[in-house]
């Protein structure tokens, strides 16, 4: 006897396309650099593959894709696995004053230009930004400037306020992608006299970092395309240096 329609059996509904970029993201990026032992090239690919996948996400054209090839003199020599409160022990010959300075644990007194920001670190979202300024405070001996969503109040103010606290010239800041990226649209705050951009690369509860979250990935190459792949493509003296860092190491 046929199956009525109410009999048949119930087609299974197909897995989040999300939630397989996100793990396909961190796989690709993970086989890529355990298979380098050159931190540059390690920092390059992991770079390309989430590159690759946010073009995937947004379907981008191959002429698109083109904007961005990293090259991997724009990276610090620096592992990926390094724990980011030792990142100062990699700074002393990467250039820089602030650089200099952090890596030589004189940080009482870090003079940076008006509207500059001398370190970012980047990172996943306002909670991680916390906990990483708490961190720093704690093992760079330097309190950072924390530029996020908080605080209360409209966008607006939140953002004129964090361009007052800039205005100055931080040594050191730890911001989400989407954040910066708004200050420096904004004129808040200025690529010029930024030496250093670092990417937080730990991991949530579910196993997404800042390269491979879709969210924070499209904020973070939103920030590169607009403010950074410029003057890293000319080689401009104006233009930072980039360390990947905090990557949770194999089991």
């Amino acid at each position: 006897m046929p199956m009525t329609g109410k009999d048949q059996p119930k087609k299974k509904k197909k897995s989040k396309r999300r939630k397989d970029e996100t793990k396909s993201a961190v796989y690709s990026a993970d086989q890529l650099m355990n298979g380098s032992g050159d931190p540059e090239k390690q920092a390059k690919e992991r770079l390309e593959a989430a590159w690759a996948a946010e073009g995937k996400a947004r379907k981008l054209s191959d002429l698109e894709l083109k904007e961005l090839q990293p090259k991997p003199s724009w990276f610090l020599s620096c592992s990926p696995e390094v724990a980011l409160r030792r990142l100062p022990t990699h700074l002393e010959k990467a250039g820089g004053a602030t650089m200099e300075q952090l890596a030589k644990g004189q940080t009482s007194n870090i003079a940076v230009k008006p509207g500059c920001i001398g370190v970012v670190v980047l990172c996943l979202s306002t909670e991680r930004a916390f906990q990483l300024a708490a961190l720093l405070e704690k093992t760079w001996k330097i309190k950072p400037l924390t530029l996020c969503t908080f605080g209360g109040g409209r966008k607006k103010d939140q953002l004129q306020r964090q361009g007052r606290a800039i205005e100055a010239g931080v040594p050191v800041a730890v911001a989400t992608p989407g954040r910066l990226s708004r200050l420096l649209d904004d004129g808040h705050a200025k690529v010029a006299g930024m030496e250093l951009v670092v990417v937080d690369l730990a991991m949530d509860l579910k196993q997404r970092d800042v390269l491979s979250l879709p969210e924070t990935r499209r904020d973070f190459f939103q920030l590169f395309r607009s403010h950074l792949c410029g003057p890293l493509k000319e080689a401009s003296a104006a233009a930072p240096r980039l360390a990947l860092c905090g990557k949770p190491k194999a089991l």
